[in-house]
């Protein structure tokens, strides 16, 4: 994916009254722009960052000034190595400029690029929708949120999308032709609908009966005909995970709640059930990297302290074991089993659960 890098050079300056500071950072500015003209990208970096170092200089050119070093980073070039290092430097100098200037449209916008391009598809939904709040008529912003939206299976919001970019930009052939298959795609996602939620639930309704196999078999059918909404597909995913689980595939059953997480980036319990398969895999750093992302999400899900405690015991981190297994016994009181790995892990015994 090409990211738009083209520089917004337009500073606004006022230059009529020139004293000393005003001239020390403007100076630096129109050395870089100067430079970017000529093509010279490592001298109109070296000139803007000198400005931007100025505390002299109004935060909303600075907010520019920084929007145009993130375009520059990524535009040096080099191997995989330093195209992570002048991501990295982008992402933090979009992030400055819409810090110092949150009506900066392009360098919101921009910043979802990168995003994009990193596999964030939840930040770059947030900063194209940060964008289009800053400027409602930003064309650009209404496109690529459409191209999140479908990457999503939200078809009914990437062809809105779409829609009102081509309102404003009714000349695009390419967007046109999109959007044709977009609402093409959707009226046979809606005319497999029926299907495919009949074959999810009939998979639920294996999985409770303890009918693993034949519960991946009916998901499997209904996944493949792409017709489910985004939240059936993420709970779909789910149950997936929980069969492969059951039936002793810790990675796959990993593999299927990430897909579901994909699909659904606040669906707490896809956390936790990740981070339990990760328990089994014995990855306990990952496990609780999860059930951690699954209390941010629910700080209320109670199991997810509990099995977090059980990785941290794992890690050997008794202190925060104890925190973990207390805060779960203040919200399950009557698990026995619980208070019993609680009091081995306060006489500072191994992990020796199962």
């Amino acid at each position: 994916m090409r990211l738009p890098v083209r520089l917004f050079l337009s500073l606004a300056l006022t230059l009529c009254a020139c004293g000393p500071a005003l001239a020390g950072w403007s100076q630096q500015v129109n050395q870089g722009n100067q430079a970017v003209r000529q093509g010279d990208q490592a001298r109109a970096i070296a000139a803007y960052e000198r400005a931007v170092a100025d505390p002299a200089m109004p935060a909303k050119n600075k907010a520019v000034v920084y929007y145009n070093l993130g375009n520059l980073y990524l535009r040096q070039p080099g191997g995989t190595s330093v195209r992570s290092a002048s991501q990295k430097k982008a992402l933090a100098a979009y992030g400055r400029a819409v810090a110092l200037d949150p009506g900066l449209a392009k360098a919101w916008n921009n910043r979802g690029n990168l995003y994009r391009l990193r596999g964030s598809l939840s930040a770059a939904l947030n900063d194209y929708t940060r964008a289009l709040r800053a400027d409602p008529k930003y064309a650009p912003a209404w496109r690529n949120r459409s191209v999140i939206y479908e990457k999503r299976g939200r078809l009914s919001q990437a062809i809105s999308d779409a829609q009102t970019y081509l309102r404003l930009k009714p000349g695009d052939r390419n967007e046109q032709q999109r959007l044709a298959r977009l609402k093409k795609k959707l009226a046979e996602q809606r005319s497999k609908a029926p299907r495919a939620h009949k074959l999810a639930q009939a998979g639920q309704a294996a999985m409770h009966k303890r009918q693993y196999q034949k519960a991946l078999e009916y998901i499997h059918q209904a996944l493949v005909l792409n017709a489910l909404s985004p939240h059936a597909v993420a709970r779909t995913y789910a149950n997936q995970g929980t069969c492969w689980y059951h039936l002793g595939h810790y990675k796959k059953a990993a593999q299927s709640y990430g897909r579901a997480i994909a699909k659904d980036p606040a669906f707490a319990g896809a956390y936790r059930d990740r981070g339990i398969a990760y328990l089994r895999l014995k990855q306990y750093r990952t496990a609780a990297a999860n059930f951690s992302a699954a209390l941010q999400r629910d700080p209320g899900l109670a199991s997810a302290y509990y099995h977090r405690g059980l990785a941290f015991w794992s890690l050997g981190d008794l202190g925060r074991a104890r925190r973990d297994l207390g805060q779960y016994l203040k919200m399950r009181p009557s698990d026995q089993q619980a208070r019993r790995i609680l009091a081995l892990v306060r006489a500072g015994k191994k992990a020796n659960y199962r």
